[in-house]
């Protein structure tokens, strides 16, 4: 019901794309994957995919820590409101299809993780709330239907958006049809070749393809470029975070000299060890390229290990806080908070877990608040 693709870059609810049909208590308890065992079984998979596939994700999250930062954020999306949804018979839930969705998507080649979610997940959960009836979520609405709603509950389980309409996620909007970061509307997404982003063009439909040479301030769009004709550089060669090409796994593009400016792919380096300013992490998991800046042109450091919550941090520093922390400006001057599960307390969307920060609490995007 509900079209998700396993390495959206902000890494949102993804077992929302596993939304169909069956029935909740006969679906066989002894046989599949337990609701209460998706958030961990689904990390898995995810990580999986990203060790094999995504250079960017696994770039910034340490070996071990991926599997539980994962089941953070899935909490965080709204995974509670599932359960809850089942609980109260407002949705249903199929074990042996959320195995059969999670094996299908564990054999799935890095050239296809962009591609929609198979049918074992469509029917693996479905919605008992017919179009019209109250709703909470999107997974309680029969069918492809979601809940929609504005500033309070309950919403209405409801067609899915058209193209032009103001949506919080992809499933939200018609097949062929995603919701635009910028825009925060349905958008067709652009195919390889086609112009992107920049705040004037769609963003690129797979998640193998990256939209280079866009430029937000000018609102000049990029081009959609296929992941093995953007990741070609060597340690050695000329990269360019803005054009591409950009650096193969295991590597940086970092700046090497200043005058000349000069752009370069360098081996990813271990903690203790000298750093550039680049992209992605120049150091190895878990540490970040410290006394680099930009503002002072000041681009080599060292990799140190990330800054824990409560620590002091700067700003302007990127990567220093460890993972699940945001540094954040105090009375002192700033100091790593530790992201901050729903129902707790925020000013601004990065301070959560779900990346949404509604009237001052964190919460789940996919679901209205009372």
């Amino acid at each position: 019901m509900l079209k998700r693709t396993l390495l959206a870059s902000s890494m949102p609810l993804l077992l929302l794309g596993a939304c169909g049909g069956s029935s909740g208590d006969d679906a066989g308890s002894d046989a599949g994957l337990p609701l209460a065992e998706v958030p961990a079984a689904y990390a898995s998979v995810f990580c999986d995919l990203t060790e094999r596939c995504n250079p960017f994700v696994k770039a910034f999250i340490p070996e071990g820590e991926c599997e539980d930062y994962f089941i953070s954020t899935l909490n965080a999306q709204g995974f509670d409101e599932i359960v809850d949804a089942v609980e109260d018979d407002r949705a249903t839930y199929n074990p042996a299809k959320m195995q059969d969705c999670l094996d299908e998507l564990s054999g799935r080649s890095c050239d296809e993780i962009g591609d929609a979610d198979p049918e074992s997940c469509d029917e693996a959960a479905t919605g008992t709330v017919e179009r019209g009836g109250d709703c909470t979520t999107d997974v309680e609405c029969e069918g492809d239907s979601i809940c929609e709603f504005s500033d309070s509950c309950p919403g209405t389980c409801s067609g899915k958006l058209n193209a032009g309409e103001a949506c919080s996620g992809d499933d939200q909007c018609e097949d062929g049809l995603d919701c635009s970061d910028d825009t925060r509307r349905c958008v067709a997404p652009a195919e390889e070749g086609d112009d992107c982003e920049g705040g004037v063009a769609p963003p690129c439909a797979s998640d193998r393809l990256f939209c280079l040479g866009d430029d937000e301030e000018e609102g000049i769009p990029g081009t959609c470029r296929p992941a093995d004709e953007v990741f070609t550089g060597e340690p050695g060669d000329e990269c360019d975070f803005k054009e591409g090409p950009l650096c193969e796994d295991g590597s940086a593009c970092a700046i090497v000299s200043v005058d000349p400016f000069t752009l370069e792919c360098v081996a990813v380096v271990a903690e203790g060890e000298d750093c550039q300013f680049g992209a992605p992490n120049p150091c190895e998991a878990g540490s970040y390229c410290a006394g680099v800046s930009l503002a002072t042109l000041d681009v080599e450091g060292t990799c140190e290990p990330y800054a824990e919550a409560g620590d002091d941090c700067d700003p302007a520093t990127l990567l220093m806080c460890g993972l699940g922390a945001l540094c954040l400006p105090d009375d002192s001057g700033a100091r790593c908070v530790a992201r901050k599960a729903n129902g707790v307390a925020c000013e601004v969307n990065g301070e959560c877990w779900s990346d949404h920060c509604v009237d001052g609490g964190c919460a789940p995007e996919s679901a209205c608040s009372d």
